[in-house]
């Protein structure tokens, strides 16, 4: 890359991901979903609500992982919803400025971690941070391809 748009790259090994799924696609549900993890005094992270098939939508989110066990209950039989617990992910995240005029970062971002094997379950961006949650074993190893791919 000409110019070293990316300033760092860091990570997060103690999050969990919830995913809640086949709940109806219909205003008030991501409310009534969060509005129960929040009197649980679950903090959520990254939010991310799929695509409606059939009038049924998903929507995952994130936590810290001693808090996982509290937010699955406050989501379980939110609107008949079926909840789903995932702690075997890490966040990746890399910051920089300028994200939105140059879309080479996000594409060596996530080709990097593809050819680290590392599946990308969740994305986040901004003007100045593309975050990623992933699966794969050897998140180390993606973080120095990481470093290496932008320099740092």
């Amino acid at each position: 890359m000409e110019q070293a748009l990316v300033t760092s790259i860091d990570h997060d090994r103690s999050v969990a991901k919830l995913t809640v799924s086949d709940i109806p696609d219909r205003p008030g549900v991501a409310a009534e979903l969060f509005e129960a993890v929040a009197a649980a005094g679950v903090p959520v992270d990254i939010i991310l609500q799929n695509v409606s098939h059939d009038g049924l939508a998903a929507i995952s989110f994130t936590v810290m992982r001693p808090d996982a066990a509290a937010a699955r209950a406050a989501a379980d039989g939110v609107a008949a919803g079926h909840v789903t617990l995932d702690d075997g992910v890490h966040v990746v995240t890399v910051e920089g400025a300028g994200f939105s005029d140059d879309g080479r970062v996000a594409s060596l971002v996530f080709a990097t971690l593809a050819a680290s094997s590392m599946n990308i379950e969740m994305i986040s961006a901004s003007a100045v941070r593309i975050t990623c949650v992933v699966t794969g074993d050897d998140v180390d190893g993606a973080l120095a391809a990481l470093r290496t791919a932008f320099a740092l």
